[in-house]
């Protein structure tokens, strides 16, 4: 069975609390990523999307050098284990209407999985199967 380990991006940048939303902005653009997982003391506490820029401080003309990522991030964050199932994560983006999940381990952060990621897997394994069932197809 595959689990989130298999399929979640490992390597996630991150971004201080107290940095400018314009920083974070900057970040995404550079590396070309739609959110950043923010901490405070080396601890996740939220996530910070392009979403929640557009939404919380270009449409209220708040000024993203001076707005702070703490006040605009999503917080608290809902979570995924790594060793959990696919079937798990459909189930919390069903629940709370995310399009991203941070993977963490007790204090942990492991990864970032999105919905995009559960597609392509599920995407592959259709594949699989497909491949599977032309096999059996060519040995009658």
């Amino acid at each position: 069975m595959t689990e989130i380990r298999d399929i979640m991006t490992k390597d996630v940048i991150t971004i201080n609390h107290n940095e400018s939303v314009l920083k974070a902005a900057e970040m995404m653009s550079d590396l070309n990523i739609g959110c950043l997982v923010v901490e405070i003391d080396n601890k996740v506490c939220g996530i910070i999307t392009e979403r929640d820029i557009i939404t919380k401080v270009i449409c209220r003309n708040r000024n993203p050098k001076v707005t702070r990522v703490k006040e605009i991030m999503s917080s608290p964050l809902v979570t995924i284990h790594p060793l959990a199932s696919l079937e798990d994560a459909v189930r919390i983006f069903n629940e709370t209407g995310f399009k991203r999940l941070v993977v963490t381990s007790g204090d942990s952060l492991e990864g970032i999985v999105s919905t995009e990621d559960l597609i392509a897997a599920e995407t592959r394994f259709i594949a699989l199967l497909e491949r599977y069932i032309q096999i059996l197809k060519s040995r009658k």
